[in-house]
């Protein structure tokens, strides 16, 4: 129940000796009513939108309460009046709670409901934002002007005045001289993740009730980190590279050059060590053909030699014809 109350942001003001709060709700958001009765208190709620007019809202009977006709579509039953969304018929007027207790004994509450349209802005993380605000300026002293996010005041500057501060003053502005022009807009520099949710711009004086002229909601979308963004243009064109489809495809040329490089080395290295294989006995013995085929003839030679020398019939005397002829 907590979670839904953050929707709604609440403020004190002194309006009736009845009266203890004002609350602002965003349109469509759930809420979750203020007050309450007690578990041994009987109670009802009503919305008086005029001085003869009024509405049940909801019964409280043993601690348990039912909503009226006209709610029970956006009432459930339970320990508190809860809203499971806000339509903006629920503007205005005041919403009057009465508990009693056993001893017939009652107190009463009352608590003005505001019904605020919310406009939306998306920021990029590292950007800036400007979150809109107008309001009729004209004529108008002594007021400021209050932007307010969770119930804190993130910035408050007076009408006119250069100087505003808050806990975020170094990236929250308002500009001074949109004032005469009503415009009273907030700019958010350098947007955080965390700056995302709803802000609140109201006008008014340290006594006067405070008008509230805007509701925005900010969305904060997150940077890619693998991106290259800047909030400012690089000094250089090549600081932030930007990779287009000519840059991969000159690369992909480079490397095809490259491969081909390499396979024509291969291939003609192969076809080198081919060749000398070719000019090899088949046996593998590591000479050329030509230093064999020599070596060969030698041995042959020596071999003939010594055949003549030692064979005895070589050297044996032929006779012919009265002739002795040595061979």
């Amino acid at each position: 129940m907590a979670r839904l109350s953050l929707f709604a942001f609440v403020f004190s003001v002194a309006l009736r000796p009845n009266v203890v709060e004002s609350l602002r709700v965003i349109l469509g958001e759930p809420l979750e009513f203020p007050e309450n009765c007690g578990t041994d208190e009987s109670g009802s709620l009503e919305h008086r939108f005029s001085p003869h007019g009024s509405r049940e809202v909801a019964v409280c009977r043993g601690g348990v309460w039912t909503a009226g006709r006209a709610y029970r579509e956006r009432i459930s039953g339970g320990s508190s009046v809860v809203f499971s969304r806000t339509v903006y018929t629920d503007n205005g007027g005041a919403y009057e709670l009465t508990c009693r207790d056993l001893l017939g004994r009652s107190r009463e509450k009352t608590v003005q409901l505001e019904v605020v349209v919310a406009s939306k802005v998306t920021a990029a993380e590292g950007e800036a934002a400007v979150l809109p605000c107008y309001y009729g300026t004209t004529g108008e002293t002594g007021l400021s002007v209050f932007w307010e996010k969770n119930g804190t005041v993130l910035l408050q500057q007076e009408l006119g005045s250069e100087e505003g501060g808050g806990p975020a003053g170094g990236r929250l502005s308002v500009s001074p001289g949109g004032f005469s022009h009503g415009d009273l807009s907030l700019t958010v520099k350098e947007v955080q993740l965390d700056d995302g949710g709803d802000y609140f711009c109201s006008v008014g004086g340290k006594d006067a009730d405070r008008s509230s002229p805007a509701v925005v909601r900010m969305a904060v979308s997150e940077r890619n980190r693998h991106q290259c963004t800047s909030t400012s243009p690089p000094a250089h064109p090549s600081a932030c590279p930007q990779w287009t489809g000519t840059a991969f495809f000159l690369l992909a040329c480079v490397f095809l050059l490259i491969g081909g490089v390499i396979v024509l080395g291969w291939k003609l290295k192969s076809r080198r060590c081919g060749a000398r294989g070719q000019r090899r006995e088949p046996g593998g013995g590591g000479e050329p053909m030509e230093v064999i085929n020599s070596s060969v003839n030698e041995q042959r030679r020596a071999e003939e030699t010594r055949q003549s020398d030692t064979d005895p019939q070589s050297s044996q005397p032929l006779v012919s014809n009265g002739h002795t002829v040595t061979l």
